[in-house]
């Protein structure tokens, strides 16, 4: 189940964002949020395991939305205010680590697993209205079309080398099966670059990507990304392991036992979100930067060596939300630059691209 949970995140990810480009990224997220309420109706009703997989790929399709209101927010809204709403989505991400938790614990013990999807279904619907009723659309386009053949190699590549990360251990790591996967993963990604240095329309500015102002920022992004989904992933199987002869790191904890133990993780979130804008326009993306992963390595490594006790757990958790600190230092860092065009967010590298290749519909706004 996650397994297919990341694979159609990383697939999904870099289309969506493009056709967000294109077409506009309310009208998109929109969409998105119709896959989601439809992914959520499907595994309510599934009578069978493959139905309950098909709507949980159509739920993670929603994947990519994050990334696509970050560029929302920097088309509609004033310059001044653009750290303010990136403050929002991160206090929004951090409010649903503290209560996402508690509600799915409370709605699985009591009323078993499908009462969340019933409960995602309505959430989505009321706030996927709400959000067409009262958000405006993006005025900027950009006047490409979607690149299906690096969609097809970057997606495809990255599903691969994930499949074999995720089930490596299973199949056997020298098995035909993993080997076949890591093999073709990552000729696609290598024939990606290429094609992407060639296309009129690239997928992902890879020369934006690699240039001397991104490439380390995009790779602390993807290293505290790599980290944190780590902790997500691992955490709560550990705080739900039965303490046993052998196992010193068990809790043994029902889901809202484990809701429980992530509740600094999400206040820190929701602090990182109140001031990462505002430490970002004062003191630079570096420091922004800075001050999400030196907190966030130390807090990792102090839970590898030590977390046999309920404290040391919930010491140890609080500082864990550096990707979403970090990305938004470098969603504002490259979205802040002077100029008459406003830019379109690059979901797949997490930032923002410049360039004169966007087009406003309606009265273009002068850069900040």
């Amino acid at each position: 189940m996650l397994t297919i949970v990341s694979l159609t995140g990383v697939i999904a990810e870099s289309p969506v964002g493009k056709l967000a480009d294109l077409h506009g990224k309310k009208r998109v997220t929109l969409v998105v949020s119709s896959l989601f309420a439809l992914g959520s109706l499907l595994c309510a009703l599934a009578p069978d395991f493959p139905m309950l997989l098909a709507g949980r790929v159509l739920q993670d399709v929603s994947l990519a939305v994050i990334a696509v209101l970050y560029g929302l927010l920097r088309d509609i809204l004033p310059a001044p205010l653009v750290p303010f709403g990136f403050g929002v989505i991160s206090v929004g991400l951090g409010a649903s680590a503290i209560l996402g938790p508690f509600v799915g614990g409370a709605l699985i013990d009591h009323y078993g697993f499908r009462s969340v999807f019933w409960f995602s279904f309505t959430a989505v619907t009321v706030l996927a209205t709400l959000f067409w009723a009262i958000v405006p659309e993006s005025p900027v386009r950009l006047p490409q079309r979607l690149d299906l053949t690096g969609s097809a190699l970057l997606g495809g590549g990255t599903g691969l080398l994930l499949l074999a990360t995720t089930e490596g251990a299973a199949w056997g790591w020298t098995s035909a099966a993993t080997l076949t996967c890591c093999t073709a993963g990552a000729a696609a990604v290598l024939r990606f670059v290429p094609h992407a240095l060639r296309s009129d329309h690239p997928l992902v500015e890879v020369r934006t990507i690699a240039g001397p102002q991104m490439r380390l920022p995009v790779l602390a992004t993807v290293l505290c990304a790599f980290a944190v989904s780590g902790f997500a992933f691992l955490v709560p199987q550990m705080l739900q392991t039965p303490r046993a002869a052998g196992v010193h790191y068990g809790f043994g904890l029902d889901a809202m036992g484990v809701a429980r133990y992530q509740l600094p993780y999400g206040i820190t979130a929701i602090l990182a979100g109140l001031s990462g804008g505002a430490l970002t326009r004062r003191r630079g993306s570096r420091a922004t930067l800075l001050a999400a992963t030196e907190p966030l390595t130390a807090a990792l490594l102090l839970l590898a060596l030590a977390h046999s006790a309920a404290w040391q757990v919930l010491a140890w958790t609080a500082p864990c939300d550096g990707n979403a600190t970090s990305r938004e230092s470098i969603v504002l860092a490259r979205s802040s630059r002077p100029g008459p065009t406003i830019t379109a967010l690059d979901v797949s590298a997490g930032c923002a691209r410049s360039g004169p290749g966007c087009r406003r519909r309606g009265r273009r706004r002068a850069g900040p």
